[in-house]
């Protein structure tokens, strides 16, 4: 979960601001995955970039959010395999 093991984050930020931002991170993700997006180092770096703008539009801390990034794209990843298998 993205937001669920850091308290320092959920201290920071109030909770309907976290429930916002993960409504439009899972927005963004739909939006910008295609069926190779994981394999395409250009389509790969357009996700992180949204992620990334998302975050800071919010004020995210800027010292946690390359991990929340990094958590974004491993559920993504996940998502998509998931998707794959049906």
């Amino acid at each position: 979960m993205l937001f669920g093991e850091d308290t320092e984050v959920k201290e920071l930020m109030k909770d309907d601001i976290l429930v916002q931002i993960a409504k439009e991170l899972v927005e963004t993700v739909n939006k910008n995955m295609t069926i190779d997006w994981d394999i395409r180092k250009d389509a790969r770096a357009r996700m992180r970039i949204e992620i990334k703008k998302l975050l800071i539009k919010y004020n995210y801390p800027p010292n946690k959010s390359e991990k929340a990034v990094q958590t974004v794209i491993k559920q993504a990843e996940l998502k998509c395999k998931e998707t794959i298998k049906r």
